[in-house]
């Protein structure tokens, strides 16, 4: 085909073979080096003196005037070549590296490693290492930073030799940073993120806020975290974000708590901006919108043009026409049906009148709404903040409320069970007895504060008691339990767990924190009165399932 070049002699041939570097070149057994006047090689058999001790000058004026001594050359120059590779081809023995201490001769062992880890341990890695300021070294930096921040990571991570190691494998040119510079980098992501958030409530028109706050294992630190929820009319999407999740220390009453998030909100420049607030049932959490409605007066604003609001202001109904301009331009259409005179020039007269009027009635409207407007912005923003309930917490305290009703629907058999579950979970010999069973799994515990794991202990519970080889009743045996689960409480938690399905669906589905749930609230409240109504009918013999329903 034309364009393309076809094979050529040089593309056909084999590629040159490596020259035999050689220890020492035959060629200088025929000349003697003189070190004198800037180095000299004198040939043995004529004394004729060479330049240097280059070995192809040599060669080339033994090969020129002493042919015999030549040939001889050629034979001890193949002999030492043949030696030279023979010696290569074969296995050499080489010593290991330094390893430098027994740490670090450890640390080798017990990874598998045999070269030496001083250098990436010590930050002078094989290689050139990139520069502070290098885009690719910030770029790494950046990634750390960003995995210690947003998981449970420590920020000593970075110190770890393993985690060197794999920096290193991945990137020999990269300098694992400090564990100062890790956090410099964290604190200079949260200002860029801040940013971001500060961007959206500046443009939101209104806000609204969660809050809760956790105490600790062992009550010695509790927290108050809170998230912001808004339209962003510029990206024209809904935006949620963590802005606070700080110490709280006690008391927790209703105004501290109003405080502290008065504080985040004026941090974040948003108080003027909220009118909803979502929390718990906690009578502190209640206190704490009362104290914000109640001092809302105290809590600084962020706009300017709250400082002049008038809390008396009214909206007034602009659309009713003034009596006396009505009365006005009924004597005036009066005088021109009269006037018979000069009826072309009252004519014109009247049009350019009516015209004026007319332009002066649409700019007082112009002004009359822009009035109104701002007096209902002044209203709106004066509202009270709305308090709102959380919809998993409210059903949790009227199912406990229900369950803890020992003769009522199904808290007598729950109670059992979790008495049953409390023994297993604290003995280790139970555990390995359960084990031992085709059950091969544990019994999920339960916790107080979430209704949902009740039913996630009920279901583990059924499971095991199904089992051909009776698991529970094998674990009480040996275990010597008074406690047994029969063949009916088996029976009521599968109708515990049949009741409360539809409930745990929509907890999972209202608890979203990724898309607007304040909709789905109603038609949820629908589909588990019917579900209940339903649940009454079908078990009506039953009468645990109806008193509960």
């Amino acid at each position: 085909m034309a364009g393309i070049p076809g094979p050529s002699k040089d593309r056909d041939q084999e590629p040159p073979k490596k020259r035999i570097k050689l220890a020492s070149h035959p060629i200088h057994d025929d000349f003697e080096f003189k070190n004198e006047d800037g180095g000299k090689s004198l040939c043995k058999h004529c004394g004729y003196a060479v330049k240097g001790k280059n070995s192809s000058n040599l060669q080339k004026h033994l090969q020129s005037h002493h042919k015999t001594a030549y040939k001889d050359f050629e034979i001890k120059h193949a002999a030492a070549v043949k030696e030279a590779e023979s010696s290569k081809s074969k296995d050499v023995s080489v010593k290991p590296p330094k390893t430098g201490c027994k740490r670090n001769m450890a640390i080798q062992s017990a990874l598998g490693r045999s070269a030496p880890i001083n250098s990436y341990l010590e930050g002078s890695a094989a290689g050139k290492k990139y520069s502070h300021n290098d885009p690719r070294q910030k770029k790494i930096n950046q990634d750390i930073a960003l995995l210690v921040a947003s998981s449970t990571l420590p920020v000593s991570l970075t110190s770890l030799p393993a985690f060197k190691r794999l920096i290193h494998d991945c990137n020999p040119h990269v300098l694992v940073p400090e564990q100062t510079k890790v956090k410099k980098e964290i604190d200079e992501l949260w200002e860029k993120v801040r940013d971001t958030i500060e961007d959206g409530i500046r443009v939101a028109r209104r806000i609204a806020l969660t809050s809760d706050v956790w105490t600790s294992k062992g009550m010695k630190h509790s927290y108050l975290g809170v998230t912001v929820h808004f339209f962003n009319p510029v990206s024209k999407l809904r935006s949620a974000h963590k802005v606070a999740c700080r110490e709280f220390p006690n008391p927790h009453t209703g105004e501290a708590i109003a405080r502290m998030i008065v504080d985040i909100c004026q941090e974040f420049g948003m108080n003027s901006k909220i009118n909803y607030i979502l929390a718990d049932n906690g009578s502190n959490m209640a206190a704490s919108y009362k104290f914000m409605n109640s001092d809302k007066e105290k809590i600084p604003s962020n706009s300017d043009e709250d400082e002049d609001v008038d809390e008396d202001c009214e909206i007034v109904d602009m659309t009713d026409d003034d009596p006396t301009s009505n009365t006005e331009l009924q004597d005036q259409n009066e005088e021109e049906d009269t006037s018979d005179d000069d009826h072309d020039e009252s004519d014109g007269e009247s049009a350019e009148r009516e015209r004026t009027e007319e332009e002066e009635e649409v700019e007082s409207e112009i002004v009359d709404s822009e009035q109104r407007d701002d007096q209902v912005e002044k209203v709106f923003r004066r509202r009270e903040i709305k308090r709102g309930r959380c919809y998993s917490h409210t059903q949790q305290c009227a199912i406990n409320r229900v369950n803890k009703q020992r003769n009522v629907g199904f808290g007598k058999v729950l109670g059992k069970c979790k008495k049953y579950v409390a023994k297993y979970r604290k003995s280790p010999k139970a555990k390995g007895i359960l084990n031992n069973t085709s059950f091969k799994k544990s019994l999920i515990g339960f916790c107080k504060i979430r209704w949902y794991s009740d039913m996630a202990m009920a279901k583990s519970i059924i499971e095991a008691a199904e089992k051909e080889d009776k698991p529970l009743a094998k674990l009480s045996s040996e275990m010597n339990w008074n406690l047994q689960i029969s063949v009916s409480d088996v029976k009521v938690l599968k109708q515990y767990g049949e009741l409360m399905e539809p409930f745990a669906k929509h907890t999972d589905v209202l608890g979203g924190e990724n898309y607007s749930t304040i909709h789905l609230l109603y038609p949820a409240l629908q589909d588990l009165l019917s579900h209940l109504n339903e649940m009454s009918k079908k078990y009506d013999k039953s009468a645990g399932v109806v008193k509960y329903c």
